[in-house]
């Protein structure tokens, strides 16, 4: 009797533990969420393989290309803002930041959503507990591309197999009815071959049935956000299709609990494969995935659905955890207006502002933030408009591509030097030009890697062409020369530094009019170069 009360006490004491640790865990989950909005997101990895398998499976090619991507160092950006707590959001975000063709109804749409989600935060914290049942699951990563070629995993054989499911009724059936040992005999031969077969589909297509509660999970979260009732759009587009895929994540989660429940019992792998010679879980899985095939469309509305939802919260988060921000004004005139405007990487940037009409030159010396400030306008000009965020305090811009020709690098394998990986580089930014919409141009150093004399010459023939193209051209480079033969057609803008006996310093402001100064033999001397450089080069350059 001692002996009972022990193991009831255990056993009682075992769950109301179990259930504490539960609590405490769903605690501190909650906490990490409301702590965590508004704050700079903290990646331990940053690999964006992942995370782009979304945009590269889609259909639709991205406005942003690689180079331009690459340029600007948007990576870096990009982890910058994604402060989402799921895959979907995760690879949402990063296909958004891909695509500046959005209409003015959509960006819109993502402003109200963004601004619900900043305004509410008790349907915020609901919402990121519900995504993080999602998480960032290695195999969630592949929803998209799976369900793009979810036909493949079909079984096949179906009608055999529902045969063999009903067969063993009915062999049991004549054995009890004429006690003939024969049909003992078929129904054991019929519950081996069962097994067998069970066995052999569960080798082939353990990926697949472990996908399907992956799938499941999106539709569980799917259905509680839908629950959530608020006044928000992406979360109200989840309600129709989630009313015609209702039986199919029933049928999922039917399917994961019969199979967690069966792995967990003292049965374990023996239980898994008791239920396996019924081949309920291949029949289950063939309906699944047939009525997946089917509805196809309307399950990856409900996975975009559910990572715009995370997308936006995160969008929320970046601005919250910034100094100031602006949403774009978009207008017909090919012309930007900046006002006190900045890169988002950097931690105490200087501001700068800047009508910008025409084509334009930036000169200015070394490390005095002329590569900075173009890149710092080709990003607000993509931000503007894919996440519909600004890093200034105005901005007023046309729909417009951004194409960029900057961190230059040659390539050995394919043969090229710094100087053809430049020219191509280029000649993808014409190609790129389009007479319907505005191209904004930027170029770092133009044709840097070649000698003086025709980088001046092919630089103000390429220039020149421009100035007949729908595009706003900014330019950043050394060659004082093209300021003067294009004075004409391209503004001039500068850069500049005090230069000290001890030191330089920089203001990193924007000025109007071509540079003045130099001071890359000033830079040798500050940075300890021998004397003797240091004289020679001056005498050489005669100052």
């Amino acid at each position: 009797m001692e002996a009972i009360v022990v193991v009831i006490f255990m056993v009682v004491a075992y769950f109301v533990i179990s259930n504490y640790n539960r609590i405490q865990w769903e605690k501190k989950k909650r906490r990490e969420i409301r702590e965590r909005f508004g704050k700079k997101p903290e990646h331990k990895e940053k690999d964006t393989k992942k995370i782009r398998l979304y945009l590269d499976n889609r259909k639709e090619e991205a406005n942003v290309d690689d180079i331009t991507w690459k340029d600007l160092s948007m990576d870096e950006i990009y982890w910058r803002i994604n402060n989402c707590v799921s895959s979907a959001g995760e690879q949402i975000l990063y296909d958004t930041m891909h695509n500046t063709e959005k209409s003015e109804e959509e960006l819109e749409k993502l402003e109200k959503s963004v601004q619900y989600f900043s305004e509410n935060e008790e349907e915020r914290n609901r919402a990121l507990e519900y995504l993080q049942q999602i998480g960032k699951k290695e195999a969630s990563y592949y929803i998209f591309p799976y369900m793009e070629s979810i036909e493949e995993s079909k079984i096949g054989w179906k009608n055999v197999y529902r045969i063999l499911q009903i067969l063993p009724i009915c062999f049991l059936i004549g054995f009890l009815t004429s006690r003939n040992i024969v049909f003992a005999g078929f129904l054991a031969g019929n519950i081996i071959l069962n097994v067998v077969i069970y066995a052999a589909m569960k080798m082939r297509y353990e990926t697949n049935l472990a996908m399907l509660g992956t799938l499941g999970s999106v539709l569980k979260v799917g259905k509680a956000l839908n629950k959530l009732e608020c006044e928000e759009e992406f979360c109200h587009s989840l309600k129709e299709p989630l009313q015609i895929l209702g039986k199919i994540g029933k049928t999922i989660e039917r399917m994961q609990s019969v199979r967690d429940s069966m792995m967990s019992t003292e049965f374990g792998v023996l239980g898994d494969y008791l239920l396996g010679a019924t081949l309920w879980h291949l029949t289950a899985y063939d309906k699944s995935i047939d009525m997946l095939v089917r509805y196809q469309k309307e399950y990856i509305e409900i996975f975009e659905a559910i990572g715009n939802i995370d997308m936006v919260i995160s969008i929320a988060s970046f601005r919250k955890s910034i100094d100031f921000y602006t949403t774009p004004e978009f207008w017909e005139k090919r012309e930007i207006q900046l006002e006190e405007a900045y890169h988002p990487l950097i931690e105490e940037p200087v501001c700068n502002s800047m009508v910008w009409r025409r084509n334009c030159i930036i000169t200015g010396s070394n490390a005095s933030g002329k590569s900075t400030f173009i890149k710092a306008v080709a990003v607000n000009a993509i931000l503007a408009q894919t996440i519909h965020t600004c890093m200034a305090k105005k901005m007023q811009m046309p729909h417009a591509d951004v194409v960029t020709s900057m961190a230059v690098q040659d390539d050995i394998m394919a043969g090229d030097s710094y100087f053809i990986k430049e020219i191509k580089y280029l000649k993808r930014m014409l190609e790129q030009l389009n007479a319907d919409r505005c191209t904004i141009c930027i170029v770092d150093e133009i044709l840097r890697g070649t000698n003086t004399r025709e980088r001046i010459a092919a630089s103000e023939a390429i220039l020149e062409y421009l100035t007949k193209e729908n595009c706003l051209v900014m330019v950043a480079s050394h060659d004082q020369e093209l300021t003067l033969l294009l004075q004409e057609q391209y503004d001039n803008y500068h850069f500049s530094e005090k230069i000290g006996e001890q030191d330089i310093e920089f203001d990193y402001k924007l000025y109007s009019g071509p540079a003045t100064s130099q001071n890359a033999i000033r830079l040798l001397e500050y940075v300890g170069f021998p004397k003797k450089i240091i004289a020679d080069a001056k005498v050489n350059a005669q100052i």
